[in-house]
């Protein structure tokens, strides 16, 4: 949620100070660490039937890779013994090994529960003002970053999206000056300087 509250640009979203109390309040009204933490208690009481879903699924797919090439290659199919058909979907797709996807989700899963505390401590960072890349001395990447700026806010207020067109209200209102600069400066029409 907190991205509807940001401006997507060429470096990523960034969100004006203006927003630093709604991006507070939008964190705690998702409690966002609430769920992270009930997702891992989750992950954690129901490992066994987690993993038995994922090679389920590993063995459909297997199953929809060997249609396909028995298909295109009866002949094999009908002329190899076992070991050599197991090799064949092995080549087609590693995981058509049994082994090898379980042993690949269990380092997946177990990465993910290693790093918990730091999920959870990312989730309830607060979202402040994102710095601004120092573009006074790249030329194109300062080019770049505005006209990507300016082309979200025009976007946005384009949109019916309430929330977002709340958010650019506030930088025009705020930064009017600035972006009519940048505008000029980068040979863009002032789509919405009426409305600043």
């Amino acid at each position: 949620m907190w991205r509807s509250l940001c401006i997507p640009t060429s470096f990523g979203f960034w969100c004006a100070s203006e927003q630093k109390s709604n991006l507070e309040e939008e964190k705690k009204k998702n409690k966002e660490y609430d769920y992270y933490s009930e997702l891992f208690c989750s992950i954690k009481e129901n490992k066994k039937k987690l993993k038995d879903k994922f090679l389920d699924l590993i063995k459909a797919v297997e199953n929809k890779i060997r249609e396909a090439d028995e298909t295109e290659n009866s002949d094999f199919w009908k002329n190899a013994d076992e070991e050599e058909k197991k090799k064949r979907l092995e080549n087609i797709w590693q995981y058509a090994n049994k082994e090898q996807a379980g042993s690949a989700w269990d380092k997946w899963i177990e990465n993910l529960i290693n790093r918990q505390d730091k999920l959870l401590k990312e989730s309830e960072e607060i979202i402040f003002e994102a710095q601004v890349p120092y573009l006074s001395e790249d030329v194109q990447a300062r080019s770049q970053f505005l006209r990507s700026f300016i082309e979200s806010i025009d976007r946005i207020r384009e949109t019916d999206n309430a929330r977002g067109s709340g958010v650019v209200d506030e930088i025009l209102k705020n930064h009017s000056e600035l972006i009519e600069k940048a505008r000029k400066e980068l040979g863009m029409n002032s789509k919405f300087s009426q409305a600043i």
